[in-house]
């Protein structure tokens, strides 16, 4: 049995790149010793726009810098350096 993926839309499936700045991002948090709703809270973001983040289901650098400033961090120093 073969499995079919034609219906995942593509901005679904993390990709290597948002799964590094997900975890980049947990990491800074629990390190700064926020919780999601902290950081939701003091950055205006829903706690589900954090977690997809976090999760690497979403790597929008306007959010990504809304959590960093909330975290009293750059944002670029949550993206994951590519390799050129």
């Amino acid at each position: 049995m073969s499995r079919s993926y034609g219906n995942i839309e593509d901005s679904n499936v993390p990709t290597p790149l948002t799964i590094d700045l997900g975890e980049a991002v947990r990491s800074a948090r629990t390190v700064a010793g926020y919780s999601i709703e902290q950081v939701a809270v003091t950055c205006g973001l829903t706690e589900m726009e954090i977690a997809k983040v976090e999760a690497g289901h979403e790597g929008d650098r306007r959010l990504v810098t809304r959590i960093a400033k909330a975290l009293g961090i750059t944002a670029t120093a949550l993206f994951p350096s590519v390799a050129a």
